[in-house]
């Protein structure tokens, strides 16, 4: 039950992304008036309670919202069966609710994320623990600071399995440090609000999660092993003939021109290279490739540390505060799992777009 759950709520978030085309502008021009006709009239007592200035900057949000969830709902396979949901009761309540979130937070980074929950709500099953988990999202959302957003996405991204090579695996520690940025502004008040909200729990007994040091060597301990050079390997494939490019077409280094032309091993981990060698049926070349990594020194922790500090300096501050035992016994609830992989999923196609500008 619980790996079913895991994989709906990953699953739902990527939902105003991973939709079949449809007509837009039919769909915008069909459902426009009704969205926006709706929306004013659920929230029209709010309308009437504030003064005439806030009123026309409210009707200012409300038609950006309206425009915003327009294009969203149209980017889906079945938007006009989408629409047709806010003339029910309980679509309505939902969403006064977001627009009433958005509008008392004033937080216009929130405002995409919001229309993406209502998204992701439209389309699961009712009386569903998807269905709670969203309404519950769409409350909390609004009520975590910046700082709070980005470390919860930071606890979830630390279970993200990475599949890069090792030059774009450093460019993404790079990019990916962006995340970390405001982590040292995370106080023993702000992890008490997350329990309050709903958002986290605290594991009793053993840790949780181990130091980030610990988890990378862990992860990814071909990569965090002293780089060689490229003649280093060739006078050892002199003795290993098995390993030589031209007879196997495999190579298992990769070198790096933007710094210092680093020679390291392609995979990221040993468990990797393994399902590698076993997808071109080259496991025979396991002893020797196992020889070669053995002649590579992995790093310390304190290695570890200085190497992802020298990257970046807001890894830094991720480093500190997973020294915390109270954080490395934290835990995720289903909701904040929901809003985390939210936020994930943005760093993430932030961090790919930078990946190809840099690349190309």
């Amino acid at each position: 039950m619980l790996e079913k759950n895991k994989q709906t709520i990953s699953g739902i978030n990527n939902s105003t992304v991973q939709q079949a085309q449809g007509n837009i502008n039919n769909i915008i021009l069909a459902g426009e008036t009704t969205i926006k006709n709706l929306i004013y009239e659920v929230v029209r007592s709010e309308l009437n309670i504030v003064a005439e200035e806030a009123h026309e900057k409210f009707g200012k949000m409300l038609d950006e919202f309206k425009n915003r969830l327009v294009e969203e709902l149209a980017k889906l396979e079945k938007a006009q069966e989408a629409i047709n949901k806010f003339k029910e009761p309980r679509y309505q309540f939902i969403l006064h609710d977001t627009i009433k979130e958005y509008a008392q937070s004033g937080r216009e980074d929130t405002k995409s994320d919001l229309i993406d929950f209502l998204i992701d709500r439209l389309q699961v099953d009712e009386n569903s623990t998807e269905q709670f988990v969203i309404e519950d999202a769409i409350h909390i959302l609004p009520k975590l600071s910046y700082a709070l957003t980005r470390f919860i996405g930071a606890v979830l991204m630390r279970r993200m399995e990475e599949r890069n090579i090792a030059f774009i695996f450093r460019r993404n520690l790079e990019e990916q440090a962006r995340l970390y940025e405001h982590l040292d502004e995370i106080s023993n008040l702000d992890i008490a609000y997350l329990h309050q909200l709903g958002c986290c729990e605290t594991m009793p007994g053993l840790r949780h999660m181990v130091t980030i040091e610990e988890e990378m060597r862990q992860r990814y301990d071909l990569f965090f092993r002293h780089p060689t050079t490229m003649e280093a390997y060739n006078t050892f494939v002199s003795h290993n003939p098995i390993l030589a490019p031209g007879i196997n077409g495999i190579s298992f280094l990769c070198i790096d021109p933007t710094y210092d032309n680093e020679c390291r091993l392609t995979n990221l981990s040993t468990s990797s290279l393994k399902d590698d060698l076993r997808r071109v049926d080259k496991m025979n070349m396991w002893p020797a490739l196992q020889s070669f990594i053995d002649t590579l020194p992995p790093y310390s922790n304190d290695e570890i540390k200085d190497f992802l500090i020298s990257i970046n300096p807001n890894w830094g501050k991720l480093i500190h505060l997973f020294h915390q035992e109270d954080i490395q016994r934290l835990r995720l609830t289903p909701v904040g799992v929901y809003i985390a992989n939210r936020i994930v999923q943005k760093e993430k196609m932030r961090v790919a777009r930078a990946t190809l500008r840099e690349l190309f």
